[in-house]
């Protein structure tokens, strides 16, 4: 049986590159972005193994939908890559845009929560991994840094996340 991969922040970048690998190997890959042109351009070069799914991983209940349409297209889900994340325009405390810190708080902390909680019932059916994207700016203090801060939270989570399942 194939097995499942689904992907946050597909549409580009690490996911990207993250999902047309998955599917070279034999993969299934759900492909979850906002991106809807992104996605569907990329399913389209990888075939019958991609299922494009627009959504907005900082809402949980679009999420939901989400991972129960990749659960309906392929039967399960046996890995879980939460790599959706973002930077700032203003970094810096002082010289940076609380909205923007929110925006990044909300996609880089919070969406990995939302990952979990939705997907972890079904990749313990599956005995599945659960990977996140990690920086070496959650590892070393940078002055400044609120990405920094969001990366060392999601260390952290990781951690925490291999213990409870």
């Amino acid at each position: 049986m194939t097995k499942t991969l689904l992907i946050t922040g597909a549409s580009t970048g690490i996911g990207e590159a993250t999902a047309r690998a998955a599917a070279k190997a034999g993969w299934n890959v759900a492909l979850l972005a906002r991106s809807e042109d992104k996605l569907s351009a990329l399913a389209a070069d990888i075939g019958d193994a991609a299922l494009p799914v627009a959504c907005d991983v900082t809402d949980p209940s679009a999420l939901s939908d989400a991972v129960s349409n990749a659960l309906d297209h392929f039967g399960s889900i046996d890995a879980v890559f939460a790599n959706a994340g973002k930077g700032v325009d203003n970094p810096g405390v002082e010289e940076g845009d609380p909205d923007e810190w929110r925006d990044m708080v909300d996609l880089n902390g919070m969406a990995v929560l939302y990952t979990a909680h939705a997907t972890l019932p079904h990749l313990r059916k599956t005995k599945g991994t659960f990977i996140v994207t990690g920086s070496k700016a959650g590892r070393d203090h940078l002055k400044g840094s609120v990405y920094g801060a969001t990366k060392w939270f999601v260390q952290g989570l990781a951690g925490n996340l291999a213990e409870e399942m």
